[in-house]
């Protein structure tokens, strides 16, 4: 019985511990499915925006290349078809006012800011490939996970029952048998009395015909000493 309820003990523990993890893994694959919509979002909208800025700076860097005071007015009259008011009139506006010397740094910046952004879409793409393989495997390992917990867990609470019921049978077994050894403790109590009372009446039966026969042996030898008074008698008539 303690057995029993040591192993009892023990599946009530591991199906309170299976069942945390699954709501853990509830909670993560949750959690997890939120954050690569978040990021997957943030993805794309920093990849438009970067590709925007680039196609910008193609349309920006050879303009810049080709400002010299002589060709800043045509520059002009070819980005006011854009409208009066597009970022690379301004830009090339401003450009245009710089000495050769600032202009060339300026263009140099921009040339790099053109390389990273190239490079940020490449890695950024290669890198939106490898969250989604990971997020994939990250929910692959979630489903395996919970369908072992899961199988884990209805073994634990079979065999839960199952015990349960063993201890209940035990517990019938352990009143039945109580019952069963009061009864033949009662039921050997009143044989003992009886034995008892037995031997008592044969001690009295006993004692009583001892004295019985005693009597009988007293009035043997009277009546045994009379015959032979009597026999003497008659011989010496």
């Amino acid at each position: 019985m303690r057995n029993l309820r040591s192993t009892h003990v023990a599946l009530s523990s591991s199906i309170d511990t299976r069942v945390t993890e699954l709501e853990n893994l509830q909670t993560q694959e949750t959690q997890a499915i939120a954050q690569r919509a978040h990021d997957k979002a943030t993805y794309f909208a920093a990849a438009q925006t970067t590709q925007q800025v680039l196609e910008a700076l193609e349309v920006i860097l050879p303009k810049l290349r080709n400002i010299t005071p002589h060709t800043a007015q045509d520059v002009f009259m070819e980005l006011a078809k854009l409208g009066a008011s597009n970022p690379i009139a301004a830009l090339v506006e401003v450009a245009s006012a710089l000495n050769p010397e600032a202009l060339s740094r300026c263009i140099g910046l921009l040339e790099d800011l053109q390389s990273d952004f190239r490079d940020f879409l490449v890695n950024g793409e290669q890198n939106e490939i490898d969250s989604q393989y990971q997020h994939d495997e990250f929910l692959t390992y979630v489903k395996k996970q919970r369908k072992q917990t899961k199988k884990a867990l209805k073994q634990d609470r079979a065999e839960l029952v199952e015990c349960e019921n063993t201890i209940v049978l035990q517990k019938t077994r352990l009143e039945n048998n109580t019952d069963e050894k009061e009864s033949a403790i009662n039921g050997f109590n009143v044989k003992n009395t009886e034995c008892n009372a037995a031997f008592a009446s044969y001690e009295s039966s006993s004692t009583s015909r001892a004295e019985e026969l005693a009597i009988l042996q007293q009035v043997s030898q009277i009546v045994a000493t009379k015959l032979q008074g009597l026999n003497n008698f008659l011989e010496t008539r």
